[in-house]
């Protein structure tokens, strides 16, 4: 026991220490006494007792009459050492605030450095690094890579800034607040407190702490012992299926978008959500509660913060990012049977008092039912994927998910409906409405050829981020409110494997939005080739550029062209290949780098024209498209190294847009005229001045 006599009251402290005690008799003395014996001298304890009915009270009254520094006072007695905490804050006269539970030991030291470090520095929190030690056998333990301070995500030099670690500032200094000494006018003026709840609390105040901070710093030294495998503690009596922690990271989430901070620290609650979730998912003991919490993980949390919308590069740690991919592509079954968390539950759940429970009773647990056409029997799936995984798909379909599109749901039965092809579904977007939104992950759900990803700020086409995820053979595109009209795509993959195609274009019609059997008439499947007939003849894309100028479609959408996707991917590794321009310069760049290319003249790609088409809005949207598209071709002819005879096609093909352009401008009102011009970058200003030439002039003719 440490002496006290020598003790005095202070009457302003360095730092305040405030210690949560319900029912702690056991360990309360020990945690006193290595506060009470710490080097920094000039500090206050505040003992905040939360309704206990052991010897609590009575050994830490015991402790404060011996030692003036100490003082008890009675929390809200609501079983929560949050609520508790709060009451310390109220009374805290300390420069500094740390936080220890009744339970844990601070190293001699851990005051006096981290005190040293935070006055250096002016810092609003320093961290430290902690080890840990068993209740039972008083041994020290491993501390998991969850629970480390991990100083090599932390920059050398201190202090740093939020910013400076936004992509770890949830995972590299643990969340909890026993480790850490905080800064007292800062919490006040932030106006931080600790939310009232049993389990977590401390996650939430110490994640708005960090990410609010002006200035962070560290001591890379274990300077807390944290004690392991106490069953009276609220960690040590957690259930497997606590979601305490998701309901703080919840709060925190809501809480800086409201503050406008969110963004920069999104890649960090990404990783922060996946990795707590996968650590749930690794304690369950049997399969059971692993079937409970998958469903809440599969189709709660990962949905709630998009993680089922994030790629590889979404998260800090690739090897997070490949851990949620093969999560979300394999159904329950397949995932429970080939993954280390999986085969450590079944391990956990297997016992000579309970077996582990059939595939089928698994089948039957996580929900799976016929109701739907495209809902299967989980084992069903599982059987699917093993199958699909022998080999890549044939193709990869690029859905263009449009923000304001309403029949998604048509478009992708239309594509998931192709018979006799090995598919994978990438669709893309930005910021769809939720109920899209809601939509699409119900596809995906049902079914797990379908993929959701989100285009990246910065990335110019959604077909870039589709071809970033793409497995197949070959790539096609389909914007969301178009739709195929027949079982045309593995006839078409046949056609391009017999020839050797680097790309297959194939034709397009147009259909009035409610009028699908007009369209449908127009439509024709892509027909077999007989036996003993030559296979058609794959002839360079350039022979294409004529067709691109008079066809409708060819010119102006990428969906009807089924492309080799190593080819694509070659085509995109050409620095003389622009593909980040709109559909007709990205038409334009693939023909022209194909030596082989097939020409199919069936239509099978439904293009969706809307009702209102013609009013105004429409006219403007158009005219802005076919501008763009006209500075683009310009661009692309004056910088692609290719023949005479191809140059003129370009400037045809954009001479062609301009006209296109032209017309829809004409039939603008003066101040929409002047609208279009807003945004516009100095290209399209030129362009524009050259169309209200090209009208002025049409009106002086007329004269």
């Amino acid at each position: 026991m440490v002496h006290l006599e020598e003790s005095t009251p202070v009457t302003h402290p360095a730092v305040t220490v405030i210690v949560p005690v319900f029912n702690a008799e056991r360990h309360v003395r020990e945690t006193l006494d290595s506060i009470a014996g710490q080097t920094l001298r000039n500090l206050e304890v505040i003992v905040v007792d939360d309704g206990s009915s052991d010897a609590s009270i009575a050994i830490v009254e015991e402790f404060a009459a011996r030692d003036p520094r100490v003082r008890l006072v009675t929390g809200p007695a609501q079983g929560s050492a949050g609520a508790a905490r709060n009451t310390g804050l109220r009374l805290a006269r300390g420069d500094y605030l740390a936080f220890l539970d009744a339970d844990d030991l601070f190293v001699p030291t851990m005051l006096e450095k981290l005190h040293t470090k935070a006055t250096i520095d002016d810092a609003d929190i320093v961290m430290t690094a902690f080890s840990s030690f068993s209740d039972v056998t008083g041994k020290p333990e491993a501390v998991g890579r969850r629970g480390r301070l991990h100083a090599n995500l932390l920059p050398a030099k201190t202090p740093f800034s939020p910013q400076d670690i936004s992509d770890h500032i949830f995972t590299a200094p643990h969340t909890t607040v026993w480790n850490k000494m905080y800064k007292a006018d800062y919490v006040r003026r932030i106006g931080l407190q600790f939310e009232p709840v049993r389990r977590s609390n401390d996650a939430y105040f110490n994640m708005m702490a960090l990410a609010q901070a002006q200035a962070l710093s560290y001591v890379d030294e274990p300077l807390v012992l944290y004690r392991a495998s106490n069953k009276d503690s609220l960690q040590g009596s957690q259930s497997e299926a606590d979601l305490s922690w998701a309901d703080a990271t919840r709060a925190v989430a809501r809480d800086l978008k409201a503050k406008g901070i969110y963004e920069p620290f999104r890649r960090a609650m990404i990783q922060r959500v996946a990795t707590r979730s996968f650590d749930r998912l690794s304690k369950a003991t049997t399969v059971e509660s692993f079937i409970e919490m998958y469903d809440v993980v599969r189709h709660s949390l990962f949905t709630e913060f998009e993680v089922d919308l994030a790629d590889e590069r979404d998260f800090p740690n690739p090897d997070v990012g490949r851990q949620v991919a093969e999560f979300l592509s394999l159904p329950l079954t397949e995932w429970l049977h080939s993954t280390p968390i999986g085969a450590r539950v079944r391990v956990a759940g297997s016992s000579p008092t309970r077996a582990t429970p059939s595939t089928s009773t698994i089948a039957q647990s996580s929900g799976s039912s016929g109701d739907s056409e495209h809902t299967r029997d989980a084992t069903d799936r599982g059987d699917q994927v093993r199958r699909a995984k022998k080999r890549k798909p044939d193709v990869t379909v690029i859905v263009r998910v449009r923000d304001s599109s309403s029949r998604i749901k048509e478009c992708l039965r239309s594509v998931l409906g192709q018979k006799d092809v090995n598919l994978q579904v990438v669709c893309v977007f930005s910021r769809p409405p939720e109920h899209i939104l809601s939509r699409l992950r119900e596809f995906a759900r049902q079914d797990s050829r379908i993929s959701l990803v989100r285009v990246k700020r910065g990335e110019d086409a959604p077909a870039d981020t589709g071809l970033a995820a793409a497995k197949g053979r070959y790539v096609i595109e389909i914007d969301s409110d178009d739709r195929w009209v027949s079982k045309f795509l593995a006839p078409l993959v046949r056609q391009a494997d017999d020839a050797a195609a680097d790309a297959v274009i194939f034709d397009a019609f147009s259909f009035l939005d409610g009028d699908w059997m007009h369209g449908w008439a127009i439509a024709r499947p892509v027909p077999p080739r007989r036996r003993n007939t030559p296979a058609p003849r794959a002839v360079p894309g350039s022979n294409y550029l004529p067709e691109m100028r008079h066809s409708r479609h060819l010119g102006r959408h990428a969906g009807v062209m089924l492309v080799n996707r190593d080819h694509l991917n070659r085509v995109h590794a050409d620095d003389t290949a622009d593909l980040r321009g709109n559909d007709s310069v990205r038409t334009l760049n693939i023909l022209l780098h194909s030596e082989r290319v097939l020409r199919v003249h069936t239509a099978v790609l439904g293009r969706r024209v809307r009702k209102h088409q013609g009013r105004a809005a429409d006219d403007a949207a158009t005219a802005r498209s076919e501008l763009e598209t006209y500075v683009s071709l310009r661009h692309a002819g004056s910088n692609i190294d290719v023949l005479p005879a191809h140059k003129e096609q370009i400037d045809a093909l954009a001479d062609a847009a301009l006209g296109r352009a032209t017309a829809h401008f004409s039939k603008l009102p003066r101040r929409a005229r002047q609208d279009l011009l807003t945004g516009s970058d100095e290209p399209t200003r030129l362009a524009y001045r050259r169309m209200a030439d090209a009208r002025a002039a049409e009106a002086k003719n007329a004269r």
